[in-house]
């Protein structure tokens, strides 16, 4: 897998932020590869499916990977990108790669099998909840997330 260049809009400003210079692109044969044609929905959100797929990939660390693949119809799936890109830390999750076309903006990350927080919670006592809590305030830079709410939280281990 090559990085493309950062594409440029109609004025010749990235489209990207320049943040995401870095981040891997991958075609959008590559995500309907991924996710057999973009059947496997495993969510529905706000802002657009969420679905699982498998990283199909000479780089030993990421083929055969599960991985959740994000779709937006909106501007909102770039922003996310920037921010999961700042970010390198064991309570957030990583941003592995993004893929842009006319009309549509996909972000993949790992796939978490083990659940949302919500669900996760449900069988927990209140000192466990609050040092879950704990680890999901913990981070090195300030962090605005604008969806705070179990359901949006992942469960690793």
């Amino acid at each position: 897998m090559e990085i493309e260049e950062v594409p440029a809009t109609a004025q010749g400003a990235p489209l990207f932020p320049l943040a995401l210079a870095h981040i891997h692109r991958l075609t959008i044969e590559e995500i309907q590869a991924f996710t057999n044609g973009l059947e496997n929905q495993i969510g529905q959100g706000g802002q657009g499916r969420v679905f699982r797929g498998q990283m199909h990939s000479p780089n030993p660390d990421l083929n055969g990977r599960p991985v959740a693949i994000k779709e937006y119809s909106d501007t909102s799936g770039p922003h996310e990108a920037n921010h999961l890109s700042q970010f390198q830390h064991p309570n957030i999750i990583g941003l592995i790669s993004v893929c842009e076309t006319d009309d549509k903006f996909y972000l993949v990350t790992p796939y978490m099998a083990n659940g949302d927080l919500l669900s996760r919670f449900r069988g927990l006592g209140w000192g466990e909840i609050v040092n879950v809590l704990r680890g999901v305030a913990q981070t090195r830079s300030p962090l605005i997330y604008r969806d705070l709410k179990l359901p949006t939280y992942f469960w690793t281990t």
